[in-house]
C-alpha cells in the first residue's frame, strides 16, 4: 500500500469532505495542521493518542478557553476519522464522546423524509392553520418557519440571520410571489429565491404580528427580548413534534420527528422529482451542482421549470 505525506493525505481529506462548507474543511485542516506543527510534522501514521492529550495541555497552558479546546478536537476527531476509514493511522485514533459503532447503528435509525411525508406535513398543517379560529403568536411564528424549511429548502443558519430588508414581494406574469434574499449562506454564496404566494401571506402575518409584540430587532426571528436567535432556535424539536403529530407520521407504530435538514432534504427531492434541472436546484439551494447530482438525482433532468411552481404540487 502507498504510503502518503501529511500533505497528500490532508488532501485526500478535503476531496472526501467535498459535501461540507469550504469553511468547515478549512477550519479542520487548519486544526490539524497545528497539531502537526506541535508534533514537529510528525508522520500521520505514527500519531499516538498521548501526543494528542499533549496537545491538548498545550493548548491549556497557552490560555485558550474551552470552547476553542472543543472545536480543535472535533476538527481533529473529524479528520482521524477519515484516516480510520482509508487505513491511514494504524492505531485508529478515537476520541470523541461518541463510538463510530454507535454513530453508525444511529444513522441506521434514522428515518428519511419520502415525497408522501413531505406531502402529509404540508397538507395537515395547512388544514390546521386554515381550521384554527385563532392564530397565536407562535402559530404565525411556526408557520412561517415551517414554510421557508419546506417549500424554501433553507438551512437553519440562513433562516436565523434573515432581515426584514432580506424579503420582498415580486411579480412574475401575474403570479405573487416572496423573493428571499440570502446573504449569509453555509456556502458564502448570496442567492435569490422565488416562494409561492402562501409563503408571502404567512411571511407579511408574522411580520404584523411580530410589531403587535414590539418586536424592534432588524432580524425577522428573534428572542422574547428582541436578542438574535441561535442556530438551534430556529426550528425546535417542540416544534418538530407538533408538526410531526398533526400528519401522524409513525414508523412501527411510533411518530417520527424530522430534523431542519430533514425539511430541506424533503424540499430539494420534490425538486427533482418533478424534473427540475439539476444546475436550477442547485441555485435554489445554494449547494454546489456535484452535492445536488450525487445525493438526489437518479436520472438525466434537461427541462427546467420554475422551482415554485414546481413546489405546489
Amino acid at each position: 500500500m502507498k504510503r502518503y505525506s501529511n500533505e497528500e493525505i490532508i488532501e485526500l481529506y478535503k476531496e472526501y469532505m467535498y459535501r461540507a462548507s469550504e469553511n468547515t474543511v478549512d477550519g479542520y485542516t487548519k486544526h490539524v495542521k497545528k497539531l502537526l506543527s506541535f508534533l514537529d510534522n510528525k508522520s500521520l501514521y505514527d500519531v499516538e493518542f498521548l501526543d494528542i492529550q499533549r496537545f491538548v495541555s498545550y493548548l491549556n497552558k497557552n490560555g485558550n478557553t474551552q470552547s476553542t479546546i472543543n472545536n480543535r478536537i472535533s476538527g481533529i476527531n473529524n479528520f482521524f476519522r477519515y484516516c480510520n476509514k482509508i487505513e491511514i493511522n494504524e492505531k485508529k485514533l478515537h476520541f470523541g464522546t461518541q463510538p463510530d459503532d454507535f454513530k453508525k447503528e444511529r444513522d441506521n435509525k434514522e428515518v428519511r423524509m419520502n415525497s408522501e411525508m413531505y406531502n402529509k406535513i404540508i397538507k395537515s398543517n395547512e388544514i390546521y392553520y386554515n381550521n384554527k379560529n385563532k392564530l397565536c403568536s407562535s402559530d404565525y411564528r411556526d408557520k412561517i418557519l415551517l414554510y421557508l424549511f419546506i417549500y424554501g429548502a433553507m438551512r437553519r443558519c440562513e433562516i436565523k440571520d434573515l432581515k426584514l430588508e432580506d424579503i420582498t414581494l415580486s411579480e412574475n406574469d401575474g403570479n405573487r410571489r416572496l423573493k428571499v434574499s440570502i446573504k449569509y449562506s453555509k456556502r458564502n454564496k448570496s442567492r435569490d429565491i422565488y416562494l409561492p404566494e402562501k409563503v408571502y401571506y404567512a411571511m407579511n402575518d408574522w411580520i404584523i404580528e411580530r410589531k403587535k409584540l414590539g418586536y424592534k430587532s432588524e432580524y425577522i426571528f428573534c428572542s422574547n427580548n428582541d436578542k438574535h436567535l441561535s442556530t438551534k432556535d430556529t426550528l425546535t424539536p417542540r416544534i418538530s413534534k407538533k408538526l410531526s403529530e398533526r400528519a401522524n407520521i409513525k414508523v412501527d407504530n411510533k411518530l417520527v420527528t424530522f430534523s431542519p435538514h430533514a425539511y430541506r432534504h424533503g424540499c430539494i427531492s420534490m425538486l427533482a422529482k418533478n424534473n427540475v434541472a439539476p444546475i436550477e436546484i442547485a441555485k435554489f439551494s445554494g449547494d454546489t451542482l456535484k452535492v445536488i447530482l450525487d445525493t438526489y438525482i437518479h436520472k438525466d433532468s434537461s427541462d427546467s421549470y420554475d422551482t415554485s411552481d414546481c413546489l405546489l404540487g
